[in-house]
């Protein structure tokens, strides 16, 4: 089950188990019939084991702690709490409505990286298939006809071109080895987004996307953990794994640690690695206010990671097309400097 889709489950299921616990039709039965219903076999086999557990009296919260792949520990701290408020219906809508946050939140550096991946792999096709089929033969023509060497520059190319048609089977495992590598890396499997993000921490210009995000998850599983009362120690806790930056979320663990000892949560948080702009507003935010300023700053990290995120995919569109234009250029000169030295000769001549 990918993350995208999971995500879309995840939040259609929380709405129907909500709308059948407001009918107050028995959890185990609902969660069944949900699980009749879903198409992804590892989705409805772990709803399977939930609605097995619930039937041996186990909460719901704690009947989907055995399936933390599919049941995110802060979504489980929001049903928890509804259970113990008596308002479980009204938990799993909440639930639902983070759920479908979270996938409108997850920025798609996919679509970002696109257009630029797509032009480069188009340009390096092309380059090879003239390194191939055409250079190495054009090159050996024009030396002859100048029945001379080549000018440097000409000679390089043609080279590379030759040696590119004697070793085509290892350039071709290349080729592909590279593009497969490629296209893991953009697909949705769970290694494969986990290293995209790496990557992505790694590239210039969108470490401070990666960091938005992660802020604005952290920032929106907190306020929503607040607003139903859950303590604050529990809400780090669970909004430690919504950062995919390991330095966010063990500098998350330590302030848990802090405040089970007592410390407010604007001095836990105050020094290196998060924004004085968080600290700041946390600090001089009214406790009861905390989780409408938090919901807040969780927009606002939102958009700078939305805005941040088109100026580098539009300068990786620039780059694209410039790179294709050298390489293209390239290959140009190099075919037409031996043609314009042999015509230099003509007219001398």
């Amino acid at each position: 089950m990918d993350a995208s889709a999971r995500d879309d489950d995840l939040s259609e299921f929380y709405r129907e188990l909500a709308l059948l616990a407001r009918s107050e039709l028995p959890l185990p039965e609902s969660v069944e019939a949900l699980a009749a219903g879903c198409a992804d076999r590892g989705f409805r086999h772990a709803l399977g084991l939930v609605a097995g557990e619930l039937r041996r009296g186990v909460p719901l919260a704690e009947a989907m702690a055995g399936q933390e792949r599919f049941f995110p520990a802060f979504h489980r701290a929001l049903i928890r709490g509804g259970e113990h408020a008596g308002a479980l219906p009204e938990a799993l809508h909440e639930v639902a409505e983070v759920a479908r946050r979270s996938r409108a939140m997850a920025l798609d550096f996919r679509e970002i990286m696109a257009y630029p991946l797509v032009t480069t792999w188009f340009a390096i096709t092309v380059m090879l298939l003239m390194m191939h089929l055409y250079l190495p033969s054009f090159g050996q023509d024009i030396q002859a006809l100048l029945e001379g060497p080549l000018p440097p520059f000409s000679a390089a190319l043609f080279a590379l071109a030759s040696w590119h048609r004697a070793h085509g089977p290892l350039v071709l495992l290349i080729y592909l080895v590279v593009l497969g590598a490629t296209l893991w890396l953009l697909s949705d499997l769970r290694p494969a987004r986990r290293a995209l993000g790496r990557l992505l921490r790694a590239l210039p210009g969108t470490r401070r996307v990666v960091s938005c995000l992660d802020l604005s998850r952290v920032c929106g599983v907190a306020g929503v953990l607040m607003r139903r009362g859950t303590p604050l120690p529990d809400v780090l806790a669970a909004a430690a794994p919504m950062a995919e930056d390991p330095a966010l979320a063990e500098r998350l663990q330590a302030c848990r640690r802090q405040c089970e000892q007592g410390r407010s949560l604007a001095d836990s948080l105050d020094g290196d690695g998060l924004p004085a702009t968080l600290i700041l507003s946390l600090r001089h935010t009214r406790e009861a206010d905390l989780p409408d300023e938090l919901e807040a700053m969780r927009d606002h990290y939102l958009h700078l990671a939305e805005s941040t995120a088109r100026r580098v995919g539009l300068l990786w569109q620039v780059g694209a097309i410039l790179g294709m234009a050298l390489a293209a250029g390239a290959v140009i000169l190099a075919m037409f400097l031996p043609m314009i030295e042999l015509y230099s000769r003509m007219v001398a001549d």
